[in-house]
């Protein structure tokens, strides 16, 4: 993976890709370990590039990506796709490393910048990033929901920033699963990415070889030079059904915006 990115705050550590966070005596905490250290039985025979054919491919659903030429390079876009996950090419897989399947895996965008503003740090494009564009994953320590529950309120407790991630899928058998990331003190470029009521962004859970998916922000719009990167933080509908009291102010200054942080549940 090709990371260059550093933190500005010396006090947090720099992890390209999720972590296993601290031991919990519990049955989610195993299943969470076990996931971790399991890989998927998914993995291609294909000879370079991949075809429509590919194994990975067929359990994605069909083409995660679409390939084009911008500035003399090849690059790729996010295909939208409805009930399907994305599975990209792995380390069992015997394609070519720069097969069109591997996006995420590669790492971030080149053009972030962190740079201050009035949510205190923000993630900017220093160039234009069409959209469908994978720009980082959303890493840190991959957490179970008691975990999480502590840490928000400690955070609370404290007065500090709450970076915590849940993730929700339906699998194929109606049950969800749900993925957790903090990178309060372990985590990446992503953990700078502020919320908007009107994001240019969007995250998808991309899995590369490993149950557990990847967030994965892929850009929603167009995303012009210099423009900050945003994603929604929850889901309008229930940020709407909860008291407003005890709540973050919004500040993404959108015109839609609903005046508040998304209320956080796990």
């Amino acid at each position: 993976m090709n990371d260059n990115y550093t933190h500005v705050d010396t006090d947090v550590f720099y992890i390209t890709e999720n972590i296993i966070g601290p031991f919990e005596d519990s049955d989610e905490y195993e299943q969470l370990l076990n996931n971790f250290n399991s890989l998927l039985k998914e993995s291609c025979n294909c000879n370079g590039i991949c075809s429509l054919s590919c194994q990975c491919l067929q359990s994605s659903g069909g083409q995660n990506y679409l390939t084009y030429c911008s500035d003399g390079q090849k690059k790729f876009k996010l295909i939208p796709k409805t009930n399907s996950c994305i599975i990209e090419c792995n380390d069992n897989c015997s394609c070519s490393v720069v097969c069109s399947n591997r996006v995420v895996q590669t790492g971030p965008a080149v053009s972030l910048e962190i740079r201050s503003c009035d949510k205190g740090y923000g993630l900017f494009t220093t160039t234009f990033i069409p959209s469908g564009t994978f720009i980082c994953e959303y890493a840190g320590e991959l957490i179970t929901t008691k975990q999480a529950t502590v840490r928000h309120q400690n955070n609370k407790t404290l007065g500090k920033s709450n970076y915590i991630f849940c993730l929700r899928e339906l699998s194929s058998e109606r049950q969800p699963i749900v993925t957790i990331v903090d990178p309060a003190v372990f985590g990446n470029v992503g953990r700078y990415i502020n919320h908007s009521c009107e994001p240019n962004c969007i995250v998808t859970p991309v899995r590369c070889g490993s149950p557990i998916p990847k967030l994965a922000i892929f850009s929603s719009n167009d995303i012009e030079a210099n423009e900050e990167i945003t994603f929604n933080y929850g889901i309008n509908d229930e940020v709407n059904k909860q008291n407003s009291i005890d709540r973050t102010k919004c500040l993404c200054k959108s015109k839609n915006c609903i005046g508040f942080m998304p209320f956080h549940s796990y």
